[in-house]
């Protein structure tokens, strides 16, 4: 689900007995745990798809530095447990070299990034 905000005013909070704030104090470290407990999973393919959802996240807020270190740990950890030649592999490869096409004019990475891409998707094509 997808969350849309209207926001009408911005007011400062003027006290600590705030509902609102209160709410907000009391979720966000219960956030970072479940974020920590992701992250720390002992089975990597869960990690590895974690990462995945990290990487897609920070690509859609335009964090496009934090996108290639979880695009990089999610294609790390996919080499080491799934075949070279998977498809997982090659959407990380496309997606590190979209994350470097909008970061930076770089093109030996964004070059080298989506022709690895292009290799494993041949490889795998029902179009041959």
């Amino acid at each position: 689900m997808h969350s849309i905000f209207r926001i009408d005013q911005i007011k400062q909070i003027e006290h600590d007995n705030d509902p609102e704030r209160f709410d907000l104090t009391e979720r966000i470290p219960k956030e970072n745990l479940r974020i920590d407990r992701m992250t720390s999973s002992s089975d990597e393919g869960e990690k590895a798809h974690f990462y995945h959802y990290f990487d897609v996240i920070k690509d859609g807020q335009g964090d496009y530095e934090m996108a290639i270190y979880f695009y990089e740990k999610s294609l790390e950890i996919n080499r080491e447990i799934l075949s070279p030649n998977h498809h997982y592999l090659s959407s990380s490869y496309n997606g590190i070299g979209w994350a470097y096409n909008a970061k930076t004019d770089d093109f030996s990475k964004i070059f080298s990034s989506h022709e690895k891409a292009l290799e494993i998707f041949q490889k795998n094509s029902f179009f041959k």
